[in-house]
């Protein structure tokens, strides 16, 4: 949606439909390869908006996805997000993410130590040869 309005200035009516029909193919029409979730009301006005525009041979709208783009953010900030967060998928990636940092920093901690160690005794040892 953000790519064919910032497009859409810079196309011929040509052009702005023929993008505007895949767009429909791929993503809002019924059983399409990418279908988005969206109400059968803006699933039909973006279809009669595509339909019209190539009628009368003008360019669709430059904002004639901005609605399925808000309804797509909205189902994913309000309902898969949330739903993802509580799933078991997450939660085991999540324990497996800790456990990996946890693991790098008693890396890092032992490597800290033990260089630490290694100076402490080689100035141990040159204050002793002094």
């Amino acid at each position: 949606a953000k790519q064919y309005r910032a497009a859409h200035p810079h196309l011929s009516p040509e052009k702005a439909r023929e993008v505007a029909q895949e767009l429909l193919d791929t993503f809002i029409l019924a059983g399409s390869m990418l279908e988005i979730n969206l109400s059968s009301a803006s699933r039909r006005a973006i279809c009669e908006a595509v339909a019209s525009s190539e009628a009368n041979g003008v360019a669709p709208p430059a904002d004639l996805f901005e609605e399925a783009r808000d309804t797509v953010r909205v189902l994913m900030e309000d309902d898969s997000f949330p739903r993802f967060k509580r799933s078991s998928l997450f939660r085991d990636s999540n324990v497996k993410s800790q456990a990996s940092s946890f693991a790098a920093e008693q890396s890092r901690q032992m490597s800290f130590s033990s260089t630490g160690r290694r100076n402490s005794e080689s100035s141990l040892a040159s204050t002793q040869k002094i």
